[in-house]
């Protein structure tokens, strides 16, 4: 099953009972989206993989390992030229958990965790998995001198994890990343930066032979006419159309350093001005419409390569949602009842992997719509799926929609397809599918007939 991928060759460090442990554990949580930890895995079970958490010797690092060289071979195979790795900070608000230890304040006096993520994705946008995860606290474990090194330390783990795939690798990153420092980072030669920009700094428009400040530099910017592209607005998807400006620019340092300027660079501007809903009706707001400045080590030579730069851009999101999977849409981590940070970050290590993989089965049956069922779902469980769409389930197309059907899916012209959250309150129905039906199974053992068969 999936999970042998992900765990197969990680923490050689620990027994290796610990190990298949951990698998059927991500196995049995990922059928059960939406359970608590206790009531997936069951009270006995669930006190051995929290063992395996509090380990002293156990860390993000190693609980990832074997998802990150997975996700590197995924990459590697991938269809297309471009690897897009979307990388952000997300908060786990835990004011509520009084007996967890080690926590400190994210915001104002509400205390929780911090985590950075870099998300690999192919060009189409299905996830491919994780490159890097940091989790810490704010002055406790794992805590930053500062915390701006994350963007930095996130660049140098793709560099090391895809600088020798034969793929382009574009990194890209919100506004948080608009660091002087970032766009001057060692890279790999295949590894390109993507990264909006805020700051008042001072950016050269080289045909323009002009210094001004970063407003007025997307006035000097050459238009290149107009695209449409998918984003996402108040966590729901809108399809927005932009109209682009591009221009090569160099960024001047910051006053108080003797660094020199930042050159070989391009400023990308974005601006929206249409957008609709899955509905197709009209969602535009001047007051919020998006104005992307988007500072680039790619190559931009002409309207293609600028528009190309902008739907980079736009697959940022995916990383979003992936912490949306493991917050609110899924897996609710900030509901975990752990005694220590220590246990808690390796216990979200462990269901990031599992969150990946429901975003991934969402993306993947768009890209692979005709791809075997059975490669993604157990006999039984395509059996029962069978049964309750009354239809053949031959595609994992087909088992996505039956599974959208069990969470009241309607397909519609704009919506295709279920969306993640969907999917998860669909595989808990699955699941207790699959145990209701075993457990008439034991009950019937005397018969011949199985699903499984």
């Amino acid at each position: 099953m999936w999970a042998s991928s992900e765990f197969g060759v990680a923490l050689s460090e620990i027994h290796g009972r610990n190990v298949s442990s951990l698998k059927r554990a991500a196995e049995t949580v990922y059928d059960a989206v939406g359970c608590s930890f206790s009531r997936a895995l069951g009270n006995t079970f669930r006190q051995a993989v929290a063992g395996i958490f509090a380990k002293k010797e156990m860390d993000t690092e190693k609980m990832l390992k074997g998802h990150v060289q997975a996700t590197v071979a995924r990459c590697a195979a991938a269809s297309g030229e471009v690897i897009v790795v979307s990388q952000d900070t997300t908060y786990y608000n835990l004011n509520s958990q009084h007996s967890l230890s080690g926590l400190g304040l994210i915001q104002g006096k509400l205390k929780g965790t911090l985590q950075h993520n870099a998300l690999a994705m192919d060009q189409r946008g299905t996830p491919q998995g994780l490159i890097y995860q940091r989790n810490w606290t704010r002055g406790g474990l794992n805590a930053f001198d500062n915390e701006s090194a994350k963007w930095e330390e996130a660049l140098a783990a793709v560099n090391a994890a895809l600088g020798a795939i034969d793929k382009q690798v574009v990194l890209v990153e919100d506004r948080e990343a608009d660091v002087f420092s970032f766009f001057c980072a060692r890279r790999s030669g295949n590894v390109e930066l993507v990264v909006r920009v805020c700051q008042p700094r001072y950016i050269e428009v080289l045909d323009k032979g002009r210094a001004v400040p970063l407003q007025q530099a997307m006035e000097l910017l050459a238009e290149q006419g107009e695209l449409e592209t998918e984003a996402r607005r108040n966590n729901r998807p809108v399809r927005l159309r932009l109209e682009v400006k591009a221009g090569k620019v160099a960024v001047l340092p910051p006053k108080d350093t003797r660094q020199d300027k930042a050159r070989d660079l391009s400023l990308v501007m974005a601006r929206e001005v249409a957008a609709t809903d899955e509905q197709g009706n009209s969602v535009y707001d001047a007051a919020q419409a998006a104005c992307w400045l988007l500072l680039t080590t790619c190559p931009v030579e002409d309207a293609v390569a600028a528009k190309q730069v902008v739907r980079w851009y736009a697959l940022r999101w995916r990383v979003e949602q992936f912490h949306y999977v493991l917050k609110s849409g899924g897996f609710k981590v900030e509901r975990l009842q752990f005694d220590d940070v220590h246990t808690f970050f390796n216990a979200l290590s462990f269901y990031s992997i599992v969150a990946w993989r429901v975003l991934y089965l969402t993306y993947l049956v768009r890209e692979k719509p005709q791809a075997p069922a059975e490669e993604y779902f157990e006999p039984v469980e395509v059996n029962l799926l069978q049964a309750s769409a009354q239809k053949p389930v031959k595609t994992l197309e087909e088992a996505v929609m039956a599974l959208g059907k069990l969470a009241g899916f309607q397909k519609t012209k704009k919506q295709p397809l279920p969306g993640a959250k969907l999917l998860g309150e669909a595989l808990v129905k699955l699941q207790n599918m699959v145990e209701g039906w075993r457990l008439f199974e034991t009950q019937q053992n005397n018969t011949n007939f199985s699903l499984q068969d």
